[in-house]
């Protein structure tokens, strides 16, 4: 009899446990998913659209910063690629790519806009210093 119940009790903890399994497995409603923005490369329409926005910028500004930016991230794209090159080496050809297209662009923008921008592009490097160092402590442990 004791064995019975042990197998009965067994049997069902296992179908439990199976059952937990499939629910966690399956998607949440529709209704609860939350739709994020696309990650991943943006168009250099897209970099200029979103600058339009935070800079304030005219049609012009922002016609005249598309092929820049399209040149850099052909640039970035290329160093990424180029096995040649160590980690060191890569980062130096980054800065040097990105301090000359930032010349370009702030060659564009009003005093007010270069102001802005530098807000920006200093806020985007904190975020990057801050993420590289939970990184950094996350493989510590």
């Amino acid at each position: 009899m004791n064995f019975r119940l042990f197998l009965a009790v067994g049997a069902l903890a296992l179908a439990g446990a199976a059952q937990l399994g499939i629910a966690a497995q399956a998607p949440p409603p529709q209704d609860m998913v939350q739709s994020a923005p696309p990650r991943g490369p943006r168009t250099p329409e897209q970099v200029a659209n979103r600058l339009a926005r935070q800079l304030g910028l005219t049609e012009e500004q922002r016609n005249r910063m598309i092929p820049i930016i399209a040149g850099r991230q052909a640039k970035m794209q290329a160093l990424r690629g180029n096995p040649m090159l160590r980690r060191g080496q890569r980062a130096r050809e980054a800065r040097k790519i990105m301090a000359e297209s930032d010349k370009q662009i702030n060659a564009i923008l009003t005093p007010a806009q270069r102001k802005i921008y530098a807000d920006i592009r200093q806020e985007r490097h904190d975020r990057m210093v801050e993420r590289r160092q939970e990184r950094q402590q996350g493989g510590a442990y």
